[in-house]
């Protein structure tokens, strides 16, 4: 009984530490699209909710559940979103967006 009791919580130690200084995961879910014809998009994902989240390096503030939404604005031509989640030792992990903007012709 003892020996089972010593394997459980050397088991959820593991899991403690490994969920310490594992990286942070970002998941995008919109857009999808790689080009739009819209000079304004809905930007929606989910990120670590102990982790900081800055797109191109200005701070996004996600909901407790980790979830945020960002509208932005694109210029004409490729535009690169880069999503960087960081974790309180540092960890951290980086996505890259590229999203062409091509305005409708005139």
């Amino acid at each position: 009984m003892l020996r089972v009791l010593l394997l459980f919580l050397a088991i959820i130690n593991f899991y403690l530490f490994y969920d310490l200084i594992s990286p942070p995961y970002i998941k995008i879910y919109s857009p999808k699209e790689k080009i739009t014809y819209q000079s304004e998009i809905l930007i929606k994902g989910k990120v670590d909710d102990r982790a900081s989240l800055f797109l191109n390096d200005a701070r996004i503030y996600p909901q407790k559940n980790g979830y945020f939404e960002k509208k932005i604005y694109l210029k004409p031509g490729l535009n690169k979103l880069l999503f960087r989640a960081i974790k309180f030792w540092g960890q951290k992990k980086e996505k890259e967006i590229l999203i062409f903007y091509q305005p409708p012709p005139k």
